[in-house]
């Protein structure tokens, strides 16, 4: 049986994509993964002129994509910086040496970015990990929390990889061979949030546009209340 070819040039497919149709090869997945990334930045805070960066770099594999991500879109810009937020004191040897980093403690994200000077946080969600996060909510009787709006503060947060399947990412990063951590994606310690998460999982495989749906409702929403206040 002959490989599946890229539905773009005909080359062998590294990804399918249930949720498209599509196949797509190793330089033809970075290109789309990378494309979602930066139009789900325009979306949500946007990288501005003088922004300082922070980038979550923990051992899973979603946040070693995301610093690759971070480092190939920004890194050549002179008018950003980037910063490394290291978990503890030992960077890790495979951090580039273009990157700062800085060791941050068990506070929270936003307030280590902010301590350390960062305009900007990036987070590293998957499209699953939001989806559940939003089902998650719903069923606890809180949908009124995916329509608060974000107050504003010193840090902007921006989810590049919201839109973007976890797996998708584990072949990003291995088409980019890039060093990076090697562990496993993690499962959410929390049990209620686990098992939304295998429940999820477990719809996706009949229907795996639901995780895409659950996102752009949540992003609709948000939408509506940021651009009509009086109608909250």
């Amino acid at each position: 049986m002959e490989p599946e070819q890229c539905s773009r040039c005909r080359r062998e497919a590294v990804a399918r994509q249930p949720y498209s149709g599509r196949a797509l090869c190793a330089d033809h997945l970075v290109r789309d993964v990378e494309s979602r990334a930066r139009r789900t930045i325009r979306q949500q805070a946007g990288i501005r002129s003088g922004d300082r960066i922070g980038v979550l770099v923990g051992d899973g594999p979603y946040e070693g994509a995301l610093l690759a991500f971070v480092v190939r879109q920004f890194a050549s810009r002179r008018d950003v910086t980037l910063l490394a937020l290291v978990p503890g004191e030992a960077v890790p040897a495979w951090l580039p040496e273009e990157v700062e980093s800085a060791a941050v403690g068990p506070e929270e994200q936003e307030e280590a970015a902010a301590r350390l000077g960062c305009t900007v946080l990036v987070l590293p969600v998957t499209l699953e990990e939001r989806a559940a996060e939003i089902l998650g909510t719903v069923l606890e009787g809180r949908p009124g929390a995916l329509v608060t709006p974000v107050r504003s503060g010193r840090v902007r947060t921006v989810r590049p990889f919201e839109h973007v399947p976890g797996a998708e990412l584990l072949l990003y990063l291995a088409a980019l061979g890039s060093p990076g951590p090697g562990g496993e994606p993690s499962r959410p310690a929390d049990p209620f949030a686990a098992f939304v998460a295998d429940e999820l999982a477990t719809h996706t495989v009949d229907h795996p546009s639901a995780p895409f749906a659950l996102v752009r409702l949540a992003d609709s929403l948000a939408a509506l209340v940021a651009g009509e206040p009086d109608r909250c």
